[in-house]
């Protein structure tokens, strides 16, 4: 890894738009905690000197585990120390605020009876809330298609819902999929003739997982059909639709549905097809192809357009399937993340360190910031070092296929 992070931030802000409040993917996304056991409570810096609070609290008998610790400040960068010892065991440290962090979430185990100290200092009249909570199980359900079902297409939507706690990512057939609140999407997973096993996998930061797997057929490639070949990224989201002929017939005419919401626009001329999505949302695009013959082809496509924090969700879970991948010591696995040309370069590296991937891993360091743009983006890398943090690139494209591939680190 290496670059200059003043450099690079001074190019991208023409083009960027900044995430600083979205720092790391454990913050992404804020699902509801199944129940809570202690807090949140409250407690306010009178000074800026050292200041010390400890509390205890009971785990009660219809709680189950996995445990969530939350402490969250109320500004970034405004405290100087912080030790937090759960059961006489320290679980955060001033280091887990680096870059700005206002909120941590850390999995913890619990007793019957538990107690925790904090020591903190900083600005005067910082808030520090801390609650303990008990974590949702990770699950993860996919609604579209149905097990069995019978796809004429080589090509298909995949959709569903998850639950987990925050930071959960899930991935449907080793791609990383978009997703808007407790629902994911996965757009154009490829499809061979006949039986197809689709995949949806739910990884927690905690570890967990959740896996459904169902099996579709699939009677091969479509004699028509649209695609899109972006269908997801940052809104306002242009998206250009193509039209893949297979049958020896002309086109006569295609109506499009580009919302979703029954109005239709029509044409006599299939190319040059494309749509703005202004607003954050999804959308299903419908369209009729009529061909010489008289026939008609019905094709749909789902498209997401994400607001910032949506593709900050989607490439922070990008770079965690990356991680662990090569933590499992799957190096393909890990370059499937990769742009081409990124790939070729990086394998060298990985397999020099494959005796030692692990722990090479677990040193790379956290997301600490980005900076993302309609089809690139540059995220601050932090890790510690003996000489204190240190601050690395990591690249992101859009491919041409619409996903985000890691470019350089």
């Amino acid at each position: 890894m290496g670059g200059n992070v003043l450099r690079g931030w001074r190019r991208l802000v023409a083009i960027g738009l900044s995430v600083s409040a979205l720092l790391g993917f454990e913050a992404a996304l804020a699902q509801t905690p199944s129940q809570v056991i202690y807090g949140p409570v409250s407690v306010k810096l009178p000074s800026s000197s050292l200041f010390s609070f400890s509390d205890s609290f009971s785990v009660p008998a219809s709680a189950t585990g996995p445990y969530l610790l939350r402490v969250q400040l109320s500004a970034p960068n405004s405290l100087t120390t912080l030790s937090f010892k759960l059961n006489n065991v320290q679980v955060l440290s001033l280091a887990d605020f680096s870059g700005g962090k206002t909120q941590v979430d850390r999995t913890v185990s619990l007793n019957a009876k538990n107690s925790f100290s904090l020591q903190v200092a900083g600005k005067t009249n910082t808030v520090i809330t801390i609650t303990v909570m008990s974590a949702p199980a990770v699950s993860v359900s996919i609604a579209s298609p149905v097990g069995g079902a019978v796809i004429a297409s080589n090509l298909v939507a995949v959709s569903g819902t998850f639950v987990g706690p925050s930071g959960t990512c899930v991935s449907v057939n080793g791609f990383v999929a978009a997703l808007v609140g407790n629902n994911f999407y996965a757009s154009n997973i490829s499809l061979q003739s006949g039986s197809n096993a689709i995949g949806a996998t739910a990884v927690a930061v905690n570890g967990q997982t959740a896996t459904q797997t169902l099996s579709v057929t699939s009677t091969g490639p479509a004699p028509i059909q649209v695609v899109a070949t972006q269908p997801q990224g940052l809104a306002p989201l242009s998206v250009v639709f193509s039209v893949i002929n297979r049958t020896s017939n002309a086109i006569q005419r295609l109506d499009a549905d580009y919302l979703g919401n029954g109005a239709v626009s029509s044409t006599t001329d299939p190319t040059g097809l494309n749509f703005t999505y202004s607003a954050p949302g999804v959308y299903e695009a419908r369209f009729i192809v009529t061909d010489s013959q008289g026939r008609s082809y019905d094709s749909t496509q789902v498209v997401v357009a994400q607001d910032v924090a949506g593709v900050n969700t989607l490439l922070s879970c990008t770079y965690a399937r990356m991680l662990a991948k090569l933590r499992a010591g799957d190096i393909d696995g890990a370059l499937a993340h990769f742009t081409a040309s990124a790939s070729d370069k990086y394998r060298g590296v990985f397999t020099a360190l494959q005796p030692n991937l692990a722990t090479t891993v677990d040193q790379l360091g956290t997301i600490q910031d980005a900076t993302i743009g309609k089809d690139f983006a540059e995220y601050v890398i932090v890790r510690n070092s003996t000489s204190g943090p240190k601050a690395f690139l990591m690249y992101f494209i859009r491919s041409e296929d619409g996903i985000w591939r890691i470019d350089g680190m």
